[in-house]
């Protein structure tokens, strides 16, 4: 059911952001958040293709056994956090 949940969430989400660019609105997807330290280098934004690559790439890892649970071993509570961050990381890589 817990998945369920979450397909339907994924197309209401992406439903809106089509609707929010047809209408003009440009979206900008971080995959860092904006740093509270200053001197930090500035945040990434992701291309619609490295955010697509992203999404395969942590569908994959989910369907993993192992991934799950060398993530939740590693990271508790938070796993799933931690894995979409390394598929983040992976697709901006992998992309430029």
């Amino acid at each position: 059911m817990h998945n369920k949940l979450e397909e339907i969430i994924t197309e209401e989400l992406y439903k809106y952001m089509a609707e929010l660019s047809v209408s003009g609105v440009e979206l900008d997807e971080k995959s860092v958040p904006e740093p509270y330290n200053r001197n930090s280098p500035p945040r990434r934004i992701m291309t619609k293709s490295q955010i697509t690559k992203r999404d395969t790439i942590g569908k994959k890892m989910k369907e993993k056994p192992s991934a799950v649970n060398y993530f939740k071993k590693k990271f508790g509570g938070d796993w799933q956090y931690y894995l979409w961050a390394t598929a983040t990381n992976r697709a901006i890589k992998t992309g430029e």
